[in-house]
């Protein structure tokens, strides 16, 4: 690789956790940000310094009809590729920790107070647009190499265990954790070919989008990522060649296929038991784990095929604790299978 084609910016990004150390792999460095490393502040969009780089030859010219001036379609093509890197590495880094990672929608806009402010002048009611601006960082966003740094690597928890017993919604401490993997999942996904990556940056992308509206939207939460899983099902069943022949490709009946139903020996499309084998082989060899996904899948078809939705979706229930409870364990369920069986999958690559 050229080193005269590369080039190394500064953004910054936000995550659910405050970031008080640092994190490093070849392609991009996380670094707190000062003024919040021991400060209190009323948020859960913690502000830090994303440091990346790029290949200028990766760089893919927008089209002429898509912007006004051609002179400055360089300018805009590079813009964009940067946005593009800087939302694919927030995007792998909130499926590969129990955290998530995002920048503002400029046009996201709204009527906002000041939920920091000491003073009752200052709790005014003003319209605007979610954006950070910090006049210290003036002319440092570009840079010539990553920055040196004095602050601590983050702490790293057992691989297993920090998707297992993971640490949502700031219940135990809010500081971002990753997992004793998470520097050789970055340098794993150098493994993955064309057809892998254009499946697996899908399922990234599932698991994000359910991340996103994980609060709000539990029952379309739960089936992107029920979905991410799905889509790594289907590349390994096109790995394997698991092919399906119809006798009607209009209805879509099976002739042959490598799963057949238990009771009439039919073919059938075998989809609950592609996923069983591909989370036996990425998440567990428990075989109590079929149990689990049996009911995660059931939810899926409820939610998918008959409008059974999550509870608080369409109103929030007070009086039914417990089926509130086992609806958001199931959701977290399906959020943390999803994660630890794509950054498996990775990990296998290695």
């Amino acid at each position: 690789m050229n080193e005269d084609n590369l080039k190394y910016k500064r953004a910054i990004c936000f995550c659910d956790k405050k970031i008080k150390k640092t994190f490093k792999c070849d392609w991009f460095q996380i670094l707190p940000i000062i003024n919040y490393v021991d400060k209190d502040v009323k948020t859960n969009h913690y502000p830090f310094i994303l440091e990346y780089t790029y290949n200028k030859n990766d760089i893919v010219p927008i089209s002429q009809e898509d912007i006004v001036d051609e002179d400055t379609s360089g300018i805009f093509s590079e813009l964009n590729h940067e946005n593009n890197v800087v939302r694919y590495i927030l995007r792998l880094l909130s499926v590969v920790t129990n955290h998530y990672f995002f920048i503002y929608d400029i046009t996201d806009q709204g009527w906002y107070i000041n939920l920091n402010s000491n003073t009752s002048e200052d709790i005014k009611c003003q319209y605007g647009t979610r954006i950070y601006y910090d006049e210290n960082f003036k002319d440092e966003m570009y840079i010539y190499k990553f920055s040196e740094t004095e602050f601590e690597e983050v702490n790293n928890i057992e691989h297993s265990r920090y998707y297992t017993h993971p640490d949502i919604d700031n219940q135990l401490k809010n500081e971002l954790t990753i997992g004793e993997y998470t520097e050789l999942f970055f340098d794993s996904l150098k493994k993955l070919d064309d057809l892998k990556k254009q499946y697996f940056d899908s399922a990234v992308t599932l698991i994000n989008n359910g991340m996103k509206i994980r609060n709000d939207m539990k029952s379309l939460a739960f089936l992107a990522f029920i979905s991410s899983i799905e889509t790594m099902t289907h590349l390994e069943s096109k790995i394997n060649k698991e092919e399906i022949e119809f006798e009607c490709n209009s209805c879509k009946k099976i002739k042959t296929s490598n799963y057949k139903c238990k009771k009439c020996g039919s073919p059938i499309w075998g989809i609950s038991q592609q996923i069983k084998n591909y989370l036996k082989k990425y998440l567990s060899q428990n075989e109590d784990l079929n149990k689990v996904i049996n009911k995660l899948y059931g939810r899926r078809s409820q939610i998918a095929h008959t409008g059974n939705l999550l509870m608080g979706d369409i109103f929030f229930d007070w009086n039914n604790p417990e089926e509130r409870e086992k609806h958001f364990t199931e959701l977290i369920a399906a959020m943390q299978y999803s994660k630890m069986s794509l950054v498996n999958y990775v990990l296998y690559q290695k």
